[in-house]
């Protein structure tokens, strides 16, 4: 799957992708996607259930809120799943 710059213009390359897109969980049912500011990113943050819906994310210019990164994996899950039923409501507005 393609991975678009960030929104800040930063690209990544095989090795700051290994640092920026990673599972948070040993199930690996919660996944981030940072653009690391210790690679000259600019911080932006992005959590999935896959790593797939998480490059997806990435892709679609989508940001979550940094405050989550000290959440559980399984609160992140819940956000994640109520934002999708948020935009499913919208959808069928």
């Amino acid at each position: 799957m393609l991975i678009e710059k960030c929104t800040c213009n930063f690209n990544m390359d095989e090795d700051t992708l290994l640092d920026s897109l990673y599972p948070i969980n040993r199930e690996k049912t919660v996944w981030n996607f940072c653009c690391q500011i210790h690679n000259n990113g600019c911080g932006r943050i992005v959590y999935g259930r896959s790593k797939e819906e998480t490059i997806e994310r990435w892709n679609n210019k989508e940001e979550d809120s940094d405050s989550l990164y000290e959440l559980s994996a399984l609160e992140i899950r819940k956000y994640l799943e109520e934002k999708e039923q948020i935009l499913k409501n919208i959808k069928n507005f």
